[in-house]
């Protein structure tokens, strides 16, 4: 309720020409939305009984719903995607980086939790005491990546982040089936929820610097949809594995949380290596008013937003 009353004194009331009449693209929502949920569900079906028709059957009609919506997003008079923004590097680079990163760090956090508590025997009060450390490195991360990104450019974080969480995944899978490691699980903690800060920032940095004005809220919409599709699949495709193996199943989700990290720095290379401050001539024909983006003073609360 304050937060309501708040915004209905400072912010502006008024809206973009743009914005003024633009319908809902109910149908294209629609579509997508069932998309998505088709492949997540058929994901996770698919892990518990890869040889079961049902799973597979399910992707596939993701496959055949994500088709039509693209089809539908090329006639509709307002889509709710545009196409223009989906052909920019830096939105495919900052959406597939951003699915990448949440699918890797969600599931192998889910994974130390059963690890912990399941494998480990240790009261869920006890093993609680463990996780502040990496909410303190994601903060830490997210607070380093403004000081970073002018210097090195967001190609160059989001290989640093990914790299980061890629040692902590490869980390978690020496820990032992009798007897905690602390200091290996609290290293872990830091590499994964540091790169995680900073990866991403960069990645919402991508995401938005080249957009003209007019889309920042549809591709701001788009990272955080990306990001939230990243760890349905990504926990959809783990737990399954963690739950139906034996003692010692555990590793099976490091694995896989390692394998995604692995993609998650394939898909960095994708993302423009630009630092803070280079538009690209293209944002600038697209919106002339473009300066410098604003990825960096939003992408903090993007990171905290994102990973809760």
């Amino acid at each position: 309720m304050l937060a309501v009353l708040v915004a209905a004194r400072v912010l502006p009331s008024g809206r973009s020409p743009r914005a003024a009449g633009q319908a809902l693209d109910a149908p294209g929502a629609a579509l997508v939305t069932a998309a998505i949920a088709a492949a997540v569900l058929g994901l996770s079906v698919v892990a518990e009984r890869p040889t079961g028709w049902a799973g597979w059957a399910m992707l596939v009609g993701a496959a055949l719903l994500l088709v039509v919506f693209a089809r539908h997003e090329r006639r509709t008079a307002r889509p709710l995607l545009p196409g223009h923004l989906v052909a920019q590097r830096g939105v495919r680079g900052g959406n597939l980086t951003a699915v990448a990163l949440t699918a890797c760090t969600s599931p192998a956090m889910l994974t130390v939790v059963r690890y912990v508590q399941e494998q480990l025997r240790l009261p869920p009060a006890r093993a609680s005491l463990l996780f502040p450390a990496f909410n303190v490195a994601v903060v830490a991360g997210a607070l380093a990546g403004p000081r970073l990104l002018p210097r090195l450019g967001t190609r160059t974080l989001l290989l640093m982040g990914f790299a980061a969480v890629t040692a902590e995944t490869v980390l978690l899978l020496t820990l032992p089936d009798r007897g905690l490691r602390l200091a290996t699980l609290l290293g872990s903690f830091a590499l994964m929820g540091g790169g995680l800060g900073v990866a991403s920032l960069a990645s919402t940095a991508a995401g938005t610097a080249d957009v003209a004005a007019d889309d920042q809220g549809v591709a701001a919409g788009l990272l955080a949809s990306s990001a939230q599709l990243g760890t349905a699949v990504g926990v959809a495709v783990v737990t399954p594995l963690v739950a139906g193996a034996a003692t010692g199943g555990y590793r099976l989700g490091f694995l896989a949380a390692t394998v995604m990290a692995v993609a998650g720095v394939a898909a960095s290379l994708i993302a423009p290596g630009k630092r803070v401050g280079e538009v690209s001539d293209a944002a600038r024909r697209r919106d002339p008013r473009a300066g410098a983006p604003s990825a960096p003073s939003c992408a903090p609360r993007s990171a905290a937003e994102r990973r809760r």
